[in-house]
């Protein structure tokens, strides 16, 4: 220590120590940066095919920097959302068994076939406020529903669903991340967030759980997953997890701060990642049997992969989207619709510290193209707030969000 202080001059000057409030002011805007740290997010010069946001909270699209050279750049780049916000309006969801309001529908998996919606859905700020409290002797938990577009279209006001599988069925309560659909056993696959009480603090682990589609409980042994388990996939008899941190300690904060690519995808039973050089690896979906999608929401981008001859996941591609993208999910023309945040900053402060409102926009991404179609937008949040999931079958548009109630369901002129 004597060395450091000769080094930096410390010895003949009192240093004043900074006040617990500087300290807590420190503190909080790191948590912020760390949710989704992105600095420059507010001003998004982001391409949408051959065109451009530009602008701070710009909704507008504008030709790309090469204006007037590309006759079919400029005709795409007029056009608005195919879903304007007139089209669109809040649907209140309410709990059959406790009529409390569902808040927090972070994901949607869709059957096309029958025309379903199947949404995981709990109130993150509720559950880490009571986990936080050594007090606490019980944690808020949240549902797995179900619901058609059929209905959904119809536009009302208010549904009230029942959750697909019973709270007290679940080992460390009921809280539903990433979701999906097993085609094959008709089964909803999920990420449930458990939380278990450890001396005078709660801990909380990530497991695979499933759930026929039609309400029956499949008793299976739940499997534990990444610490970090963010989304999931089925392809045949596996299942693929995608993991948003390499840890899940102060390590993973670092990760954050200094931006680094250490998140990707991992098998169900393996510790040993398939694909590792993601930034916040979010989103996941299959495109057929061998080639799969990832969102990464700090890159901005989504990464195309396939299966390498050792096992491995390789890139293939990568589609750069206006902002970081979330959850993603397939329409019925095999197109990728991602729910992409426009300001990567405000939705650390919105979700981490409850600060202002953070915008909604939701793009569709021609995999064989890898064009970009703008579908939702709503930069400011005014209408609905944090999307991280869209979901799109026929006419229908429908968006969850990680913290505003409800959903919002778009309807667009057959």
């Amino acid at each position: 220590m004597g060395n450091l202080a000769g080094k930096f001059g410390a010895a003949s000057h009192r240093v004043r120590r900074p006040s617990q409030t500087s300290l807590s002011l420190i503190s909080l805007g790191l948590l912020a940066l760390t949710a989704f740290p992105t600095i420059h997010a507010d001003t998004a010069d982001l391409t949408i095919g051959n065109a451009e946001i530009s602008g701070k909270h710009s909704s507008r699209l504008e030709t790309s920097k090469n204006r007037g050279t590309n006759t079919a750049s400029a005709k795409r780049s007029s056009k608005e959302p195919v879903f304007s916000t007139a089209m669109c309006r809040p649907i209140t969801l309410r709990d059959n068994d406790t009529n409390a309001l569902i808040v927090g529908a972070e994901d949607i998996a869709i059957d096309h076939k029958n025309g379903d919606l199947f949404i995981s859905a709990y109130d993150r700020r509720a559950v880490e406020k009571s986990a936080s409290r050594k007090s606490s002797s019980k944690i808020p938990e949240g549902g797995l529903y179900k619901v058609n577009f059929e209905t959904l279209s119809t536009m009302p006001n208010e549904l009230s669903l029942k959750s697909l599988i019973r709270r007290e069925d679940v080992e460390g309560g009921l809280r539903p991340h990433g979701i999906t659909l097993d085609q094959q056993s008709n089964e909803v696959v999920f990420i449930n967030r458990a939380f278990k009480k450890i001396g005078k603090n709660w801990k909380q682990s990530s497991h695979i759980r499933r759930v026929g589609a039609k309400g029956a409980i499949i008793i299976t042994q739940s499997t534990k997953t990444h610490c970090a388990a963010n989304d999931l996939v089925t392809n045949k008899s596996t299942v693929l997890v995608s993991f948003d941190h390499a840890n899940c300690n102060w390590s993973g904060r670092m990760e954050d701060i200094f931006n680094l690519p250490r998140s990707g995808i991992v098998g169900e039973n393996t510790s040993r990642p398939f694909f590792q050089t993601a930034r916040h690896a979010n989103g996941l979906i299959a495109l057929g049997e061998t080639k799969m999608v990832l969102a990464a929401t700090r890159d901005k981008a989504l990464h195309f992969l396939r299966p390498n001859h050792d096992g491995s996941l390789e890139p293939t591609g990568t589609v750069k989207v206006p902002g970081g993208p979330d959850n993603l999910t397939l329409g019925q023309d095999g197109k990728i619709i991602a729910a992409v945040h426009p300001s990567l900053f405000k939705m650390g402060l919105h979700r981490k510290l409850g600060w202002g409102r953070a915008g909604s926009r939701i793009v569709s991404v021609d995999p064989d193209t890898r064009h970009v179609t703008l579908l939702y937008d709503d930069p400011s949040g005014k209408q609905f707030q944090a999307a991280t999931v869209g979901a799109r079958h026929d006419n229908i548009l429908v968006l969850g969000s990680v913290t505003d109630k409800g959903l919002l369901v778009c309807k667009a002129a057959q």
